[in-house]
This record gives structure tokens, C-alpha cells and sequence, in this order.
């Protein structure tokens, strides 16, 4: 029987609507072929993009695809497909969006090497980079291990992307570029225009890294980690910089390594996602 995917694609090209697998998804396929030298495993979650109004197919698929149908934003046309029974190969769930100008929308994210798609019709074929749309130059920056913002207002049009940017680099093994390391640091004091909740995941994401550690650091040397941490209010300060010592903390993803924090640190961080919490 034919993956998720072969299904999803079957269904857009029996109503001729064209749609491309965007983000992240192009990323972590792209890495894993690099890495090992072939075809990688296909990533667990997706990201589809179509020029079509995303609600009228959408209604369709979960039967054509025994998937169960998530409404993210209905006003914006974002949706979500679950497999109900989801085959070894098969993605976790599917989000589509819909718009105008696929340029426009890969312009519009975060970093080069999450600014590229490709066709679900060649998605499904081993030779899908042929049909790569990247018009940022995110392959060339995959290749180099770079991260790259994809403009000059990147940053500043979603300021958690600073925290990401850390935890990308540390992720995927990617150096991050001189200009995006000094646009983070020229607004970094903009984190706080960032919701709690948003920048509480990232850096839950970040510190269940193995090398979290690295992470903290290079927080501090973007002069990100005291605005994060003095975002409630706090009136104690003491510096974060130099070696951590204090409360020792175990990083879940690698077992045996530890890395520490100051016991203030701690109490602000508890501080952030508590409020984020509240």
C-alpha cells in the first residue's frame, strides 16, 4: 500500500492543485542524505504549502487518508492531518498553509537553510533535490554548516528566532554567520517583546540538548541570557559569565553528562517559566 505521502500526493494531483513540502521537513532530509551518504529517513513531521485555498481539500483528505483533521487556524487557512495509523516512513502529521507566493513565504521565515522546498510530486522520488526551490542560498549553507538569517529583518520581525538561532547551531552542528550573531546582539533586549510561553519552549528545547551547556554560553556571549532572565523583574543581577557552578543539572538526551548553573540563574530561569506558566 502507498505511504502517507504518496496518498497526499495522489489526492492533490487527482484535484490539479500543486503543493510543496516547505521548512524544516527539506532541512532535516537534506542533513540526514549529507550525513549518511544516501537517502535518510523521511522526517516525522511536515510542512505543506499550496497556492489553493487550503479548507475545501482539507475537508476531503482525512477520509481519503484515514487521517483525522486538526483545525490550527481556520481564518488563516492552517490545518493539521494526523494519521490515524501511521505506517513505519510515515510523517507524524502534515500542517498545510496556503497562500499567494511561495517566494514570498519562504521570504518571510527564519533562517536560509529553512527557506526551501520542494514539489510533493518529486518529494516522494529520490532524486527530489533536482527539483530543490531555494532562493536563499540554503543548500550552499547547509553544506557549509552555516546559519544564516534570510534577511536583514529576520530577527527583529520575530525575536524568539535569537533563542532558535542558538539552539539551530548547536542542533545541526551549524556556525552561525557574522551578521546574524551581530543582529541577535543588537536586539537582543527586543527577547522581551516575546511572549513567556515562547521563549519557555525554546529554551526547553535547548537545554534537553547534550551540549545545553554550550547553549547557556552562547546565550551570554550574545548578551541574550541576563535579558531572559531579568524579563520578571528581578532586581538581583550577578554575572553568568565564566564557568557555571552551583546547581548541577543531567541533559535527559545524554545520560551521564551533567552541566551546571548558578543557583541565581536557576532561581530567575524557575522565575520565567513559572510566569509562563501562570
Amino acid at each position: 500500500m502507498p505511504g502517507f505521502i504518496e496518498r497526499l500526493a495522489a489526492a492533490f494531483r487527482a484535484e490539479g492543485k500543486p503543493a510543496w513540502i516547505v521548512g524544516g521537513a527539506v532541512r532535516d532530509r537534506l542533513l540526514g542524505a549529507g550525513q549518511t551518504g544516501g537517502e535518510a529517513e523521511r522526517p516525522r513531521d511536515i510542512d505543506l504549502w499550496s497556492e489553493a485555498p487550503a479548507e475545501p481539500i482539507m475537508r476531503e483528505l482525512p477520509g481519503l487518508l484515514d487521517a483525522t483533521l486538526v483545525v490550527l487556524d481556520a481564518a488563516r487557512g492552517h490545518f493539521r492531518l494526523v494519521p490515524r495509523v501511521p505506517a513505519r516512513g510515515d510523517p507524524q502529521w502534515v500542517d498545510l498553509s496556503a497562500g499567494q507566493d511561495l517566494g514570498a513565504d519562504l521570504g518571510r521565515r527564519d533562517f536560509t537553510v529553512n527557506a526551501m522546498a520542494v514539489p510533493l510530486e518529486a518529494w516522494i522520488c529520490p532524486d527530489y533535490g533536482r527539483s530543490l526551490v531555494d532562493p536563499f542560498g540554503g543548500r550552499a549553507d547547509l553544506d557549509a554548516r552555516r546559519l544564516r538569517a534570510v534577511g536583514p529583518r529576520s530577527i527583529a520581525d520575530d525575536p524568539v528566532r535569537m533563542v532558535r538561532a542558538v539552539r539551530f547551531s548547536l542542533q545541526f552542528g551549524l556556525t552561525m554567520e557574522a551578521d546574524t550573531r551581530s543582529a541577535i546582539r543588537s536586539d537582543a533586549g527586543r527577547i522581551r517583546e516575546v511572549s513567556a510561553e515562547r521563549v519557555r519552549d525554546e529554551l526547553f528545547a535547548l537545554f534537553a540538548l547534550p551540549v545545553a551547556a554550550e547553549g547557556i554560553d552562547e546565550l551570554d556571549a550574545l548578551e541574550l541570557l541576563d535579558v531572559i532572565l531579568r524579563r520578571k523583574g528581578s532586581s538581583s543581577h550577578a554575572s553568568t559569565a565564566g564557568t557555571y557552578s552551583g546547581i548541577r543539572l543531567r541533559p535527559s538526551a545524554r545520560p551521564g553528562a551533567c552541566w551546571t548553573l548558578p543557583r541565581d540563574v536557576l532561581t530567575r530561569c524557575s522565575r520565567v517559566f513559572r510566569g509562563a506558566m501562570n
